[in-house]
């Protein structure tokens, strides 16, 4: 996830197409679908692109 380049959050158009919005809209994301796993967020998690 922090390997991800601000270019690509900014082209995916969400939010307000920054990549502090998208940032954020994802690790909610997953922060919550990891919890129903039994695991954590992690900001070195990898991110498929």
């Amino acid at each position: 996830m922090n390997e991800v380049p601000a270019a690509f959050a900014e082209a995916e158009g969400e939010g307000d197409h920054s990549y502090t919005y998208w940032y954020k809209a994802h690790k909610d994301f997953f922060t919550k679908e990891l919890q129903k796993l039994g695991r954590s967020f992690q900001e070195d998690m990898p991110a498929c692109l």
